[in-house]
């Protein structure tokens, strides 16, 4: 198919175009299904999923994490950017090179991960001196039933992937302090993007 071909066919069908143009980072199925919905009520994930299908024939969709069996990741590549612009005149940035994008796939596909690394990024940027496991858990409970076992857990996770890094021990009872790493940092941007 020509480059005119491909626009003329991403034309036709409400939801070809919702899910095309809702790419503006990578996101999964379910991400743009969620988003989608807002406006066409009648799709389903498994809609997205086949469409994602089909633009990755046409090479104008790739996936960031193919080897996942879930959670895959999909973004529009430099000719579906192309054509979803002259087609639509809405303009998808390409990826940054400064993020990596193999950490940014293992945060994404993890809820309690992002969970937590959101709220050391909140209590930092809210000022929070000692940012322990255990007061990252009591917020956390407020928008997620989590325990402290599991957010030890992602801590840990976070702390492999050096998102997160110990940058003390708090006075009375030694307990870790945590604090996002420049990596970290970005890939909170990326998220709330």
């Amino acid at each position: 198919m020509t480059s005119n071909e491909l626009g003329q066919w991403l034309r036709v069908g409400k939801q070809k175009r919702a899910v095309i143009t809702s790419l503006y980072k990578p996101l999964t199925s379910v991400e743009v299904c969620n988003h989608v919905r807002k406006s066409n009520s009648s799709i389903f994930p498994q809609d997205v999923s086949a469409w994602f299908t089909k633009f990755c024939e046409k090479n104008l969709l790739y996936c960031l994490n193919p080897s996942d069996k879930t959670g895959r990741l999909y973004f529009v590549t430099e000719f579906g950017r192309k054509i979803v612009e002259k087609t639509f005149d809405t303009r998808i940035l390409p990826l940054t090179t400064d993020l990596d994008w193999d950490r940014y796939v293992e945060i994404v596909r993890a809820k309690r991960r992002r969970a937590v690394l959101f709220e050391i990024s909140e209590m930092e940027l809210t000022g929070h001196k000692e940012v322990i496991a255990m007061r990252v858990k009591q917020r956390l409970r407020r928008k997620h039933p989590v325990c402290l076992n599991a957010t030890i857990r992602a801590i840990k996770d976070l702390k492999r992937l050096e998102l997160i890094h110990r940058v003390g021990v708090t006075r009375k009872r030694a307990l870790s302090i945590y604090g996002l790493t420049p990596t970290g940092k970005l890939i909170v941007e990326e998220l709330l993007r």
